[in-house]
């Protein structure tokens, strides 16, 4: 049962925000609502659709033009089965709060609104949310940028709500974020009869060796702050059903990871290499697809890792994770036009079953979110 016994404002714009059922691309009467409450805060608001696609941009000037922006998606994955409790009503049982993005990212939104409307701020601050983060966000962030472009809107920093928290909110913040790029690659070979394969040509041969030498392979430098490059297969298929038949193509699906000592066409190059190197030993043919989902990018301005430091640790008198780990995010859309941070709630939560973070961590969040808002001053000293 749901008890608003801590913070009920909080808790209930929360609860508000969590009975939109935004699963992605869906979530446009959510961005209507958030609409309606920037409004009684005199932001100015604009509702910008692409395709099925909505998106949300608010903004409340100040004569310190300083523009700290709050980034994020109301769109989320489906519930999936097995729920003990309505994934899209906010319920509290103990220090746990559950339901469908509280994580991922709808209680960080909640903790942003929120500290907005109780602080009294001193610089512009902006607001830009969409609902396709968690698909192809190709209607998302990414088609606001041109927008934002031609508005004249220019930006200082941006601050993302996207799960970061290891433990507890503010022990972990993103500076940066590695690039991805998909593959799908077709061996082609010659199909034959499984008693003469001296007759065909089994493009399986050349599976041991690539996974060999590519899956869970790390590739390029180190790079501060960052994972390694990482290689992971995901599909090895021949859509073959027949037991005596050696197939004449295999489909390969597979990903990397890379931090910043490479770009997209590097890695993509050095696959091409790879392929071909182990193809031409077996004679066999292929083809190759492959997708760059975005580059990496790396926040390293000290004097804001150096502010983002003390204002955090002011609340949470804990030390601070700077990091580049983990998944691709909007981040990557924004960063040529302003530096990009993210602080969220715990990563280990996100897209999970049950769901959850905790009363004490979304208050954390807020309070954090607070005091940048109060101190963005000294970004300017």
């Amino acid at each position: 049962m749901l008890h608003f016994y801590v913070n009920d404002n909080l808790l209930t714009l929360l609860r508000d925000i969590i009975r939109f059922k935004s699963v992605t691309p869906m979530g446009e009467n959510c961005l209507l609502y958030i609409k309606t409450y920037l409004e009684k805060y005199e932001f100015d608001v604009h509702i910008l659709k692409y395709g099925s696609v909505s998106n949300l941009y608010a903004k409340k000037k100040h004569k310190n033009d300083y523009n700290l922006c709050f980034v994020g998606h109301v769109d989320v994955v489906p519930s999936g089965a097995n729920w003990t409790y309505d994934p899209f009503d906010l319920t509290i049982e103990g220090e746990k709060i559950y339901g469908r993005g509280i994580v991922d990212m709808k209680g960080a939104i909640a903790a942003f609104l929120h500290a907005i409307s109780v602080t009294n701020i001193s610089s512009t601050v902006s607001i830009l949310l969409t609902t396709d983060e968690e698909a192809e966000a190709k209607e998302g962030i990414v088609k606001c940028v041109p927008w934002l472009k031609e508005q004249g809107e220019k930006f200082d920093l941006f601050v993302i709500g996207e799960p970061t928290a290891n433990i507890y909110a503010g022990d972990a913040v993103k500076v940066g974020r590695r690039g991805s790029v998909t593959f799908v690659v077709d061996i082609i070979g010659e199909q034959g009869h499984i008693a003469y394969p001296q007759f065909a040509n089994n493009p399986l041969n050349v599976v041991a060796d690539l996974m060999h030498e590519l899956h869970d392979k790390t590739i390029g430098d180190e790079c501060e702050n960052f994972e390694k490059s990482r290689i992971q297969f995901t599909s090895i298929d021949t859509n073959n059903f027949v037991e005596n038949l050696l197939p004449k193509k295999i489909t390969l699906r597979f990903g990397v990871r890379f931090n910043a000592s490479l770009f997209g066409n590097d890695v993509i190059q050095l696959i091409e290499n790879k392929l071909k190197e182990m193809c031409d030993k077996y004679l066999l043919k292929f083809t190759i697809r492959a997708n760059k989902n975005g580059e990496p990018f790396h926040m390293n301005d000290q004097k804001i890792i150096s502010w983002l430091k003390n204002e955090i640790q002011f609340v949470t008198n804990q030390n601070v994770n700077f990091n580049a780990d983990g998944a691709i995010s909007d981040g990557r859309f924004l960063h040529h036009l302003a530096p990009v941070v993210e602080i969220g709630l715990e990563e280990s939560q996100a897209h999970r079953v049950n769901e959850h973070s905790t009363k004490s961590n979304l208050i954390q969040l807020f309070k954090i979110y607070q005091n940048l808002l109060k101190n963005v001053n000294l970004l300017q000293s």
